[in-house]
């Protein structure tokens, strides 16, 4: 992976944005309630994660309680998943 990426991401991932995305409930290793975005439900996130790669970019799903620390990384696409203000159910 390379350090430092020089390309405008918008050009490549702004038409992702706002696609509903399935998240699955889960507990975390020490019992926290997270969510999970898995691949197989989610094909938008498995060619964002593609097209990062093929770029030589790291990729990163952010759900409501990811664990973790958000390091900033100039080579990672980072994609956060918010609920949407109009159905208390879509992400």
């Amino acid at each position: 992976m390379k350090n430092r990426i020089e390309i405008d991401l918008s050009v490549l991932f702004e038409r992702f944005m706002g696609q509903p995305v399935e998240l699955e409930p889960a507990v975390s290793p020490t019992g926290t309630r997270i969510y999970n975005a898995p691949f197989e439900k989610n094909p938008a996130l498995a060619e964002m994660e593609q097209l990062a790669a093929e770029h030589g970019m790291r990729f990163k799903v952010w759900t409501p309680q990811t664990p973790g620390q958000t390091e900033f990384y100039a080579n990672r696409v980072n994609v956060t998943i918010r609920q949407t203000t109009e159905n208390g159910h879509r992400w």
